[in-house]
């Protein structure tokens, strides 16, 4: 089985070593999963104009060369396979990039999972799980984003992503692919591939599912506000998504995930709706804290007076037989 990642990156300005350190985070933990035997893993990074990169990077889209693959892989520990390059723009050119190579090779494929360069798995059997859901007929997986500051996303929540799931290149062709509407509006590639694939859903020709048991965490936020005020800013944005699809980017049907994608359960039993309250800590140690993870969540539901407060959490501590 062939499995391509394409790895969306921009890394520029004074941070960018802070950057590279998180970059090189999602690739290892991608070459960190578990696989099985004839499974062959492709990693290319679909490279939007980093500072790092643009001796070589040319004003049109192109496949760095094998030099520079090796320079990469040599000088800032990036373990992938391919790069696909621009140099540096006032544009956001995620989805011309990823169509660029798509377009050349992405039959080769039987899968294609794509993550941003801050999106790293939180576990090493992220990617078997594309892989069942794909064995079993799915041409959609969507995985679970977790952000330091909003929290978990849940199949609830009605907030789509640009990162963090896998298509079949079947499906990719069906929908024409991501586009070039979110290069003109320096945003929107999110619930402009949702909405098609939604569309597309209706002509019976996508089988898609939610498996929170996927989960990577967002490590950088901002990077593309500059891109976007550039194009007009989110006003332009949401009036050139309404003339094109009749409907609003964030109050259309393929917000609503159960509407149209299937649910695979949280393998340790976690409700859905409790995933907006947890922290991620308390989620990687739920296993042995069942009792008090579920108190954490009704916490957040309700409101208490201090003094109330501590001696519930008193009491409830010690009966799952943790300290306060």
């Amino acid at each position: 089985m062939r499995i391509l990642f394409l790895i969306q990156s921009c890394i520029r300005g004074p941070k960018q070593n802070e950057y590279l350190s998180i970059l090189q985070e999602t690739v290892g933990a991608i070459r960190a999963q578990s696989i099985e035997s004839g499974w062959h893993i492709h990693i290319v990074l679909s490279d939007d104009g980093s500072d790092y990169l643009k001796d070589v990077a040319q004003n049109e889209i192109s496949l760095a060369s094998e030099e520079t693959i090796h320079q990469v892989r040599q000088k800032h520990s990036l373990d992938v396979d391919e790069i696909v390059l621009i140099g540096p723009s006032d544009y956001f050119n995620k989805t011309v990039l990823f169509d660029y190579y798509l377009a050349r090779f992405g039959s080769e494929y039987d899968l294609v999972i794509f993550l941003d360069d801050d999106n790293k798995f939180l576990n090493t059997h992220a990617l078997k799980r594309f892989v069942y859901h794909y064995r079993r007929g799915y041409n959609f997986i969507v995985g679970r984003l977790y952000h330091p500051v909003q929290g978990f996303q849940s199949y609830l929540d009605n907030r789509v992503q640009g990162t963090t799931f896998a298509l079949t290149p079947g499906i990719l062709q069906a929908i024409g692919f991501f586009g070039k509407n979110a290069k003109v509006w320096g945003t929107g590639d999110d619930p402009e591939l949702f909405w098609k694939l939604y569309l597309a859903y209706q002509r019976g020709l996508v089988k898609g599912i939610y498996d929170g048991n996927i989960m990577t965490i967002d490590q950088i936020s901002g990077r593309w506000h500059s891109v976007r005020e550039k194009a007009g800013g989110i006003s332009a944005f949401e009036a050139g998504f309404l003339k094109i699809y009749g409907v609003q980017r964030d109050k259309n049907p393929s917000c609503h995930k159960p509407g149209w994608l299937d649910l695979e359960p949280d393998a340790q039993g976690i409700d859905e709706r409790w995933f907006p309250y947890i922290k991620l800590d308390e989620y990687l140690s739920y296993h042995t804290h069942r009792r008090y993870f579920r108190f954490l969540w009704y916490r957040r539901q309700l409101t208490w007076n201090s003094r109330l407060w501590q001696k519930l959490r008193q009491h409830i501590n010690r009966f799952v037989g943790i300290s306060s």
